[in-house]
């Protein structure tokens, strides 16, 4: 687990690869890297997370002595990280305030694909006694009271719109759903053959010490950790990042409209990766850790051999998103190419060689 720090906090939670192949053991330098970057991301948060208290959430209105009572059933959860299977939480409310909970594991993935990660899964029920004449108002405050307390004062990952009927009255809802948990995996079947990678294949394909030099033609978990923890705040996978997505279906090139990065680049244009969920490879930021210049650590593919950080850019989106963030983005930075190697997807981190001669 990583400890609170007073703002959003990565929780990781081992439940699910515990119980199944193990790939983070205690004591493990592949889990002490998995925490580091957690506690890297969580470093460029400044604001806080409510706690949600009720699970199902009930509201009573009460309009001229008639008392319409009208309850919200969230279902919230994620996939099995070993399996795939959906796991509903039963009861929502044993997040702590600031937490936003990732269940981690591995599994066999196919192709160049390194590992995947992504937000929660958001349903509800809706049910209760009211009169017609009030259905309305009641379903009003009903979701508005629900919304206050699930989006958490934080960016809304998914909006669910309905509504609900009495006679001839409709009353029209949206739910939001803020940061509350999320799921990851890595890739543990690495030359693609069908069976899971023993430790010393994993040990050769993978770099888990994130305290040395990342080896040539290993991937640096810490790297692929930090970009897909990302995805599970809601990166490339939320309704606050696609708010701020200008539509490019139609030719290919997607731009950017938040004025936080706008503002860092001085334009929004092709910013985005051809998946709408990644930031454009042709594009360089500098590192918070140093200031060097760097590919930011939300590009869609990374290198053997490299390490990767957070950059300026990479915080810049997560304030556009509505996260409040550390202020040191707003520094210039510059734009810089680099070299574009392979085809890419959505929402996961693929592997490349090494260019020969790099490192």
């Amino acid at each position: 687990m990583v400890p609170a720090h007073g703002f959003v906090s990565i929780v990781l939670d081992y439940t699910h690869d515990s119980a199944g192949a193990n790939f983070f053991p205690v004591g493990s330098e592949q889990r002490a890297a998995l925490e580091a970057a957690a506690s890297h991301i969580n470093s460029v948060f400044r604001q806080n997370l409510g706690d949600i208290v009720n699970d199902p959430s009930t509201t009573t209105t009460v309009i001229e002595g008639r008392s319409s009572t009208i309850t919200i059933d969230p279902e919230i959860g994620y996939a099995n990280p070993e399996t795939g299977a959906l796991e509903i939480i039963p009861d929502v409310s044993v997040l702590g305030a600031d937490e936003v909970r990732v269940y981690v594991g591995s599994r066999n993935l196919s192709d160049n694909t390194l590992a995947q990660g992504g937000r929660a899964a958001a349903g509800y029920g809706i049910g209760g006694t009211a009169f017609e004449v009030d259905l309305v108002t009641a379903v009003d405050n009903a979701a508005a009271a629900f919304n206050a307390e699930y989006e958490r004062g934080g960016p809304v990952m998914s909006s669910l719109s309905s509504s609900v009927s009495i006679g001839a009255t409709s009353a029209p809802f949206t739910l939001n759903f803020g940061p509350t948990v999320g799921h990851l995996w890595f890739d543990s079947d690495t030359d693609n053959d069908g069976d899971r990678d023993t430790a010393m294949e994993l040990d050769g394909f993978w770099h888990f010490d994130h305290t040395s030099a990342v080896e040539a033609g290993q991937f640096d978990l810490f790297s692929v950790a930090v970009h897909e923890i990302f995805h599970t705040i809601g990166f490339g996978t939320s309704k606050a990042f696609a708010d701020q997505v200008a539509d490019g279906e139609a030719s290919g090139i997607f731009d950017w409209t938040g004025p936080s990065v706008t503002s860092l680049l001085g334009t929004g244009e092709n910013v985005l990766h051809t998946d709408a969920s990644h930031i454009n490879l042709s594009l360089s930021s500098l590192r918070l850790s140093d200031g060097l210049m760097q590919t930011p650590i939300m590009a869609p593919s990374i290198v053997s051999g490299a390490r990767r950080e957070i950059t300026r850019l990479d915080v810049a989106f997560l304030d556009d998103m509505g996260y409040s963030v550390i202020p040191e983005i707003h520094p210039t930075s510059v734009l810089a190419p680099v070299i574009v190697i392979g085809s890419l997807c959505h929402r996961r981190r693929r592997r490349f060689a090494s260019p020969a001669g790099a490192a």
